[in-house]
């Protein structure tokens, strides 16, 4: 990795590490719900509980992490977070009893809701300029390539038996002794009482830099989980007649192409600005979504969700770049913390929101929707973000 030192290096593969687990957390554990219903006789409306109870603590406590995060150092939290991830998440391998694993997972999820918040914050820490934009880059590079190969790995393990998936959090254990040995983050030196480090964090967040980066990523969220993930399947169902296996692949296949540009982020930003970049990733969405209802063969198909692959790949990554740019050290684990909030809170609306859509209007306005949604982004970025060249 050009121009980064070997102390950034180290760094850098501790984060993504931490980011490859944080996705483990669900993906590894999708293909075992049909075989765990049968071992464990759990009906299949109560499987789903698997997620739900993984997700929560992170949508109820992620402004929490952040102030603990901001207050009592990254470090610490990450290796508390990892050893509650690996210990939890493994003890769910030994478990037989359903309500036992519920448990088990409520407390992997928040290890896991630490994880998602300390590393982007990490990287703002660690890492400025293009370095920043490399290592963001990288980071969704592994998420969106870990998202769509971890659901193999977990089948896999599952044909071994059904806990096997379970196995992988282990792993978390052995990271956290990495951390601690061999982390090297700057940390916050914030001194004032809580009430002043409060006021100070309201009054960076609420800065309208700020709010609109929070809302790109809501709206990123919710056209990527209430469009694709909700409604592409049943369209790819409807209008091509596609197994469940063609469906998933298709799905990775988007997830690896926006993988392969936030791969290439710090290179394609020295040609484009930021907010070019931010434009061309909702143009990418806009224009996948007005066409999805008339496509008719597979080539034209692939060809449109690498273009969604493609605006996933840019945005996500760049949204995280200019949030760590105007958040203070101090704070920068709240500014994360709220970004989460707004990622969860666009991943729960997505799927309500375009299922009400289908309900009146049908598949092909879930994703004219999408796209009207998307352009009003753009208006918001070509508006309100006033320099081509700075944020």
């Amino acid at each position: 990795m050009e121009r980064l030192n070997l102390r950034q290096k180290r760094n850098l593969y501790i984060i993504l590490f931490v980011t490859l687990l944080s996705v483990a957390g669900v993906s590894s554990i999708i293909p075992v719900f049909p075989q765990l219903s049968k071992a464990l006789d759990v009906s299949r409306d109560k499987i789903g509980l698997l997620i739900t109870v993984f997700t929560l603590p992170g949508a109820i406590l992620a402004p929490v992490i952040g102030i603990i995060a901001d207050r009592w150092g990254r470090k610490k939290i990450l290796m508390l977070a990892l050893l509650l991830f690996g210990i939890t998440g493994t003890l769910c391998f030994f478990s037989r009893e359903f309500e036992i694993i519920l448990i088990l997972r409520f407390f992997q999820g928040l290890g896991a809701a630490c994880l998602g918040i300390v590393n982007i914050t990490l990287i703002g820490d660690i890492f400025s300029g293009n370095q920043k934009i490399k290592a963001m880059g990288y980071n969704s590079s592994v998420l969106s390539i870990a998202t769509a190969l971890f659901p193999a790995v977990g089948g896999l393990l599952a044909a071994i038996n059904w806990n096997y998936p379970f196995l992988i959090p282990v792993l978390a254990i052995f990271l956290s002794f990495l951390v601690f040995f061999y982390l090297d983050n700057p940390e916050p030196n914030e001194k004032s009482g809580f009430l002043n480090y409060f006021r100070n964090v309201i009054k960076s967040i609420f800065t309208k830099k700020a709010v609109i980066l929070f809302l790109l990523n809501f709206a990123t969220f919710t056209l990527l989980f209430g469009v694709i993930m909700t409604y592409l399947p049943i369209f790819l169902q409807d209008q091509f007649d596609m197994s469940s296996k063609m469906i998933g692949f298709l799905l990775s296949f988007m997830s690896v192409s926006a993988g392969l540009i936030a791969f290439q982020l710090s290179r394609i930003s020295k040609v484009f600005s930021m907010k070019v970049l931010l434009t061309l990733g909702f143009v990418a969405y806009l224009t996948g979504f007005i066409i999805f209802p008339f496509v008719e063969t597979l080539y034209g198909l692939l060809i449109l969700i690498f273009v969604i692959g493609m605006g996933q790949g840019i945005t996500i990554p760049t949204v995280f770049n200019l949030l760590t740019n105007i958040s203070p050290l101090e704070h920068r684990g709240v500014f994360m913390s709220v970004n989460s909030t707004a990622i969860r809170a666009g991943q729960t609306v997505g799927p309500v929101f375009t299922g009400f859509l289908f309900s009146l209007w049908g598949l092909s306005w879930v994703f004219w929707t999408g796209a009207i949604v998307a352009a009003c982004f753009i208006l918001l970025i070509v508006i309100f973000i006033p320099s081509y060249k700075r944020f």
